[in-house]
């Protein structure tokens, strides 16, 4: 599939009244915060972004998955 396909097929699914969840992954480099720029732009509804460090939080101007759902550190 191509970058502009993926990004109609997401946008798509988010274009309902329900709440969806889409689990974005791949290797280094290949496009993702692009994508998800392009998609966040689009579509005008209310988002949670989150990723798994603060790095990819900070390119994909969200949080961490552990900040945005109030996850401490503790054992």
């Amino acid at each position: 599939m191509e970058f502009e396909e993926i990004k109609e097929e997401i946008i798509s699914i988010l274009d309902t009244e329900e709440q969806n969840f889409i689990f974005l992954t791949g290797a280094a480099g290949t496009g993702k915060s692009t994508l998800l720029e392009h998609v966040k732009n689009q579509v005008d509804k209310k988002k949670m972004v989150v990723a798994p460090t603060g790095i990819a939080a900070l390119n994909i101007g969200g949080t961490t998955i552990n900040s945005a759902f109030r996850i401490g550190f503790d054992t």
